[in-house]
Order: C-alpha cells, then sequence, then structure tokens
C-alpha cells in the first residue's frame, strides 16, 4: 500500500514553502511532500525531518476514494489527504532572444554576470522601472529599452532626475547581438540601428501563473491561466484540493484562507 501523506504541495514557490514550514511547526507529526522540478537550495534551506522532497513535476492530479493523487507521470503517484497547488508564477519570454546572458530577474543577472559592465532591460510595465533601478546600483549603466513610449512618465518621476546612469530609449527593441569568441555578450543592436555595448540582457516582460503543465481536467483556469478557487481556496468539485498563492488570482485572501484551514485540520 503506497504511504498517504497528510498534505502534498505541489510547487516550491514562497507560499508552499512558507505553509509546509508553518504547518510542520505546529505538528511535527505531519507527513508532508513537496514536488517542484525546481527544488534547487530549497531542501537545504527548508530542511524538516517530516518533510519529504521530491524533484519532478505535477502533470495532472485527482481525488479518489478519500485521497488525492498527484501524477508525475504514467507509473508514478504520490497520494495524500490535502494537496494543495502552490506554482507560483514564471517570466514571460521572449523567444528571440536566447543565450546565458538573457536574465529573467534581477537576482539572477546580478549573481551569475561577473563583469558588471552594462546591461539592457527590455520591458514594458511597472516592474522594468523598478528592474532598471536595482541593476543601476550594480552595473556602470543601464539601457531601458521600451518597446513603446509607455514608461516616458515613470521614467521621468522616478530615474531621470535620481539615476544618471539609467537611459531610456523609447519606442525600440532588439534586433541582434554580437559575442566574443568565447561566446560572452559584447553588444546589441537596435530596431532603431543603435549599437549598445553592454553584456548582459534583462527580460522583463511581466509574470503569468505557472499553470501550463499541470493540465488535470479538474482543475478549471480562467483566460490568464490563473487557477480558480472559492473564498476558501478550494478548488471547486475536489475535496481537500486547494490552490494558493500567484497561482491564483486572489493568492493573498486564499494563501491566508488554506492556511487557517489546515492548521485546523491537522492539529
Amino acid at each position: 500500500m503506497p504511504m498517504i501523506y497528510n498534505v502534498i504541495i505541489i510547487g516550491a514557490s514562497k507560499e508552499g514553502l512558507g505553509l509546509a514550514k508553518d504547518l510542520s511547526k505546529q505538528n511535527p507529526a505531519l507527513k508532508i511532500a513537496i514536488i517542484s522540478e525546481t527544488l534547487d537550495n530549497i531542501a537545504t534551506k527548508y530542511k524538516l525531518d517530516n518533510i519529504t522532497y521530491v524533484k519532478g513535476t505535477a502533470l495532472d492530479l485527482k481525488y479518489l476514494h478519500g485521497a488525492g493523487v498527484v501524477y508525475l507521470n504514467q507509473t508514478t503517484a504520490y497520494f495524500g489527504e490535502n494537496i494543495v497547488v502552490a506554482t507560483g508564477e514564471q517570466a514571460i519570454e521572449d523567444p528571440t532572444l536566447v543565450g546565458n546572458f538573457v536574465h529573467y530577474s534581477t537576482q539572477d543577472i546580478i549573481t551569475s554576470t561577473p563583469v558588471k559592465m552594462a546591461a539592457v532591460v527590455f520591458g514594458k510595465d511597472y516592474n522594468t522601472i523598478n528592474d532598471a533601478i536595482a541593476l543601476s546600483r550594480k552595473f556602470k549603466y543601464v539601457y531601458l529599452c521600451d518597446e513603446t513610449n509607455k514608461l516616458e512618465t515613470l521614467y521621468q518621476k522616478q530615474i531621470f532626475a535620481r539615476y544618471d546612469n539609467i537611459a531610456y530609449l523609447p519606442r525600440c527593441t532588439i534586433k541582434q547581438y554580437s559575442l566574443s569568441k568565447q561566446g560572452n555578450l559584447e553588444s546589441v543592436e537596435l530596431s532603431t540601428y543603435e549599437t549598445l555595448n553592454c553584456n548582459a540582457i534583462l527580460v522583463s516582460l511581466g509574470t503569468h501563473p505557472d499553470t501550463d503543465k499541470l493540465q488535470s481536467t479538474f482543475i478549471k483556469k480562467d483566460k490568464n491561466g490563473y487557477i480558480i478557487v472559492d473564498s476558501n481556496g478550494l478548488i471547486p468539485g475536489l475535496d481537500n484540493v486547494y490552490a494558493i498563492g500567484k497561482c491564483t488570482k486572489y493568492n493573498k485572501k486564499t494563501t491566508q484562507a488554506v492556511l487557517n484551514m489546515l492548521k485546523n485540520k491537522l492539529k
């Protein structure tokens, strides 16, 4: 007979890890499993004896005969009394930009770029402004490329008079880039035919819920990919199956509701 966990958490988002930690501290006897393809150093950071870390991708889930079943493939499944989907969100990628010099988070670009000469930030929303400011503290120069000119007002208010190492370039996109013999980025050419010397690119096009791979017929999503839940964080039509965090549209409210509910159930 397979082991039945008290709680299975799908995804290693901040909300999912926080839930596991809170439940484990309240009741160390609980059997908790976290399933994620991006565990990395999480197992070390959240090292608790009653948490099982499974590196893999949850592709489907069902609730059968009083237990939830999470399928990683046709032959591998995990069983839990309670299932919590906490896959979080992921960056919107640009398929035309590829290479180890293309990044999708400020933390990634800061830690992985050895020579911080200049960076190009390509995006079109409020977070793009924040990303440019964050990089300006680590790079000698930052080019803020806006494919429209929607960021101009924000640039004037938040950057122009405060940061002299950030240049705003409206109505342009990245056309192509040049690499060194070692494969490192040396420069990018914009659609305006301007060439920028730089050694890193940050794509800041926003985020979307990381729910694409979970294709369960029991889970309903809205047009933007957010998992639909009720006011208590329950997925309609499934017993004891929840979704929390940024994979749902109303993440703060549902995250707290699910935490309170599970704490009461699993004392």
